[in-house]
């Protein structure tokens, strides 16, 4: 019986440290940046853009952002 309590009150100890671990507080974190993204010409995955070029994750190819419109 008293096994049973102890467990039952581990997990719930268990359940809120993930919850509060999942859920930061904003004061701790800066706000993050938003990240442009465009279609990569070669493959149409999403490539990131840098400043003047674009970075495509996925084939690796890459270029300048003027090229692309």
């Amino acid at each position: 019986m008293i096994a049973c309590i102890l467990f039952i009150a581990g997990i719930i100890l268990l359940v809120s440290l993930l919850k509060n671990r999942s859920n930061p507080s904003q004061k701790n974190h800066p706000q993050a940046k938003t990240v442009k993204t465009v279609r990569c010409p070669t493959c149409g995955a999403q490539a990131i853009v840098r400043g003047r070029t674009w970075d495509c994750g996925y084939c690796g190819d890459c270029g300048n952002y003027s090229s692309l419109k």
